[in-house]
């Protein structure tokens, strides 16, 4: 609770004090992304990612974004949050994508505003959409080559294309729902020395120019 009393300066003469005010501060709303039915699609699926506000579920804009690869003026390689260009479709809440194809692989997320004075939640979770095609431009080799790795092991993931293997980075999706770039890399190659389990989740080659 707050409270205040003024006081003259002329004769330093001082009011009561006043009506007490209490002031409750929360922390920032959270905004969740979810997908349904999967986010592990092929070519042609439709999926829908939705977006609510915990705790909150009305007078909500939402708008969309996804993570883009491109050159700083340094030239060197960042990521960052971009807006998607048709966000508005899904200002209601739930962002549907019909037919899918490889292109709409990626990392989304969303963010949620309300009021004149805007006021708006901080970045959702991220959510992978990963699809699939017949004929994928660039496969991922990983060396050795078997199913199961296990802790303290270490392994190679390579990016192979028919006509290049330059321009392609190596980028994963972890249990722990963040997105990188391998930490270590030597040419195109990516290697993990040491493998603990929070590597687990899903790899991929992406391009310079954002293709998947």
């Amino acid at each position: 609770e707050y409270t205040c009393r003024g006081r003259r300066s002329s004769d330093s003469q001082s009011s009561e004090i006043s009506d007490a005010v209490t002031l409750t501060v929360s922390d920032a709303a959270e905004a969740v992304v979810s997908v349904s039915p999967l986010r592990w699609l092929t070519e042609g699926d439709s999926v829908t990612l939705s977006c609510e506000v915990k705790h909150s579920s009305t007078g909500w804009t939402f708008s969309w974004y996804t993570e883009v690869l491109s050159r700083d003026s340094q030239g060197s390689l960042r990521y960052s949050t971009a807006l998607l260009s048709d966000s508005s479709r899904g200002s209601g809440g739930s962002f549907t994508l019909s037919p899918v194809t490889v292109n709409h692989t990626g990392v989304y997320m969303c963010r949620a505003e309300r009021g004149e004075k805007v006021f708006h939640t901080r970045d959702s979770n991220l959510q992978l959409l990963w699809i699939t095609g017949e004929s994928p431009p660039v496969s991922l080799i990983i060396k050795p080559s078997r199913t199961q790795h296990f802790t303290a092991d270490s392994l190679s993931l390579s990016c192979e294309d028919q006509s290049d293997s330059t321009g392609w980075t190596v980028r994963g999706y972890t249990h722990s729902e963040t997105v990188s770039d391998c930490s270590s890399v030597s040419g195109s190659i990516c290697n993990i020395s040491s493998l603990s389990t929070s590597h687990t989740g899903v790899y991929w080659c992406q391009s310079e120019s954002g293709g998947r």
